[in-house]
């Protein structure tokens, strides 16, 4: 049986993703839409038509809604029209297919926050 060994407690939490390929980040060409399966604080897994390699670096823009920034901190909300928009980039780190949604489930950890 294999061993859990996350660092960060992983939340089955519906949001809204963005992803691309890292190499496409200048332009953002192709950002694809899809909903996320769960995160946590050290990455996330989404729903793709794609099956990505391990190691694989991507670009990820997630939603989370019921959360907002209060003076440069995120604190959560009771409005869920309220959303927060977090930028990284992701290293595909496990994949696999998902029959019943006929989709791959891409699992990613987080290497790094994009700063504007």
């Amino acid at each position: 049986m294999k061993q859990d060994i996350r660092k960060y407690q992983r939340l089955a939490k519906e949001c809204r993703v963005e992803y691309c390929l890292f190499k496409s980040i200048a332009t953002k060409d192709g950002l694809k839409e899809s909903s996320l399966s769960d995160l946590s604080g050290g990455g996330a897994s989404f729903y793709s038509g794609e099956n990505f390699n391990n190691g694989t670096q991507l670009y990820l823009k997630i939603y989370v809604p019921g959360w907002s920034h209060n003076e440069g901190e995120l604190e959560q909300v009771g409005d869920n029209t309220a959303e927060v928009m977090l930028e990284t980039i992701a290293e595909v780190v496990h994949i696999e297919f998902h029959e019943i949604k006929n989709n791959y489930i891409v699992g990613t950890k987080f290497l790094g926050k994009v700063n504007k």
